[in-house]
């Protein structure tokens, strides 16, 4: 999904495959032009949602598994902008200095580098034990063991704490493992295109 332009509603269709796993808005979050949308920041539960991976939806599974997003700003402390909607085998993400993050897991595992910030933040699993970050240009390994396929992706939502992210995201993605040079392009793809969108 990329979410910056046309519409609100034109934002939330998956563009690979129009009418499948399109995004569904629960509550009110904001959309705007060159931003994408953005969390209310409050206890209210708002957010945006789309597939279910335990389906096997764009080929995520377990251990072949990859998650990211574009954020256009950046307002929180330690709040998850992106996650699974239950506990357990999760997959989450935070824009955060001492972020954790998880992929298919029950295991938070620490990020050994700042994810604070706007741009590209992904996390990927490339087996059933190795595990592999990103921030725009930067990524690390690591070993963290899958235990199971997350539910349904929500965004700008925050579970843990109740209270909803305030970031902006302006693109999102799912699928199998990507290698680190398929990340590569997709991080170079995406800079190019929001330094062109951006407001």
């Amino acid at each position: 999904h990329v979410m910056t332009r046309g519409s609100e509603e034109v934002s939330k269709i998956n563009w690979k495959t129009p009418g499948t796993a399109n995004l569904t808005e629960t509550g009110t979050v904001t959309w705007s032009a060159g931003t994408g949308f953005t969390g209310n920041g409050s206890g209210s539960d708002d957010y945006l949602s789309s597939f279910g991976p335990s389906t096997g939806t764009w080929n995520y599974t377990q251990n072949s598994a990859t998650f990211g997003i574009w954020a256009t700003a950046d307002a929180d402390n330690n709040r998850i902008v992106a996650c699974s909607n239950t506990s357990g085998n999760r997959t989450l993400m935070t824009l955060s200095s001492n972020s954790t993050y998880r992929c298919n897991s029950t295991a938070a595992t620490a990020a050994t580098f700042n994810f604070d910030g706007t741009g590209f933040t992904a996390i990927n699993r490339s087996s059933s034990s190795d595990l592999q970050t990103y921030k725009n240009a930067t990524n690390a390994s690591t070993t963290t063991t899958s235990s199971g396929v997350n539910q349904t992706f929500t965004l700008l939502r925050d579970l843990s704490v109740g209270t909803d992210s305030g970031s902006s995201i302006g693109a999102w993605f799912a699928g199998s493992s990507l290698t680190s040079g398929e990340y590569t392009t997709l991080y170079n793809a995406l800079n190019t295109y929001f330094s062109i969108v951006s407001p």
